[in-house]
């Protein structure tokens, strides 16, 4: 998603004040990455979270010197353990939204 919008891995990692390594080993996917990087990696590049997951790179620049344009999506396992994350924090988040309600109409 990075380099399909033309922005260098140095870029992006000065924007999220890391290290251009420690940004091209998350990029590569050899460290976790968290809920909360994920989030300020899809603000550097205007998307949304989930349009990072199971994004992968290589495939879509291929995909576009071959075709002009092009999409390309992979099973990816990491993306699965993020997705998993983001969902059930999106669930306790949920919950505590109706906890909280059950307050509020009780007072």
């Amino acid at each position: 998603m990075r380099a399909f919008k033309a922005l260098s891995q140095e870029y992006v990692a000065a924007q999220l004040e890391i290290s251009p390594r420690q940004y091209q080993r998350i990029e590569s996917g050899q460290c976790d990455l968290s809920l909360r990087r994920l989030e300020e990696i899809s603000q550097v590049l205007e998307v949304e979270p989930p349009e990072l997951l199971g994004m992968d790179e290589k495939y879509v620049l291929e995909n576009s010197r071959n075709s002009g344009f092009g999409q390309g999506f992979t099973h990816n396992p990491l993306t699965e353990q993020l997705l998993t994350q983001y969902q059930e924090q999106i669930k306790q988040l949920k919950e505590e939204v109706a906890f909280l309600r059950k307050r509020l109409e009780r007072t």
